[in-house]
């Protein structure tokens, strides 16, 4: 698994095809999809824990992380063909 450091937070984080903005997140974070498909979009704490399930079939999809603990989270985005995924720190 490799991670990066966001150095701008104007700027979306990409994973392949996916698009993660903004990383920091305040309250919502955006996960923009290169087609319209069907995903599942699990957010998970660094000690394993399942946060939030979502299913979009959009390209986009806005996950409300407003309520969570200040942290990283691991967002993994299952689709019928990929699985992505990204670290995002909530501030």
């Amino acid at each position: 698994m490799t991670f990066s450091v966001c150095t701008d937070i104007s700027s979306p984080e990409t994973t392949a095809d996916m698009i993660f903005f903004p990383n920091p997140v305040n309250d919502h974070l955006f996960v923009y999809a290169p087609v319209e498909q069907k995903y599942i979009i699990t957010i998970i704490d660094l000690i394993g824990r399942i946060i939030l399930i979502q299913k979009s079939e959009s390209s986009t999809a806005e996950l409300d992380m407003s309520q969570f603990s200040p942290g990283a989270y691991l967002v993994r985005v299952n689709s019928d063909k990929r699985i992505y995924q990204k670290k995002v720190i909530k501030e």
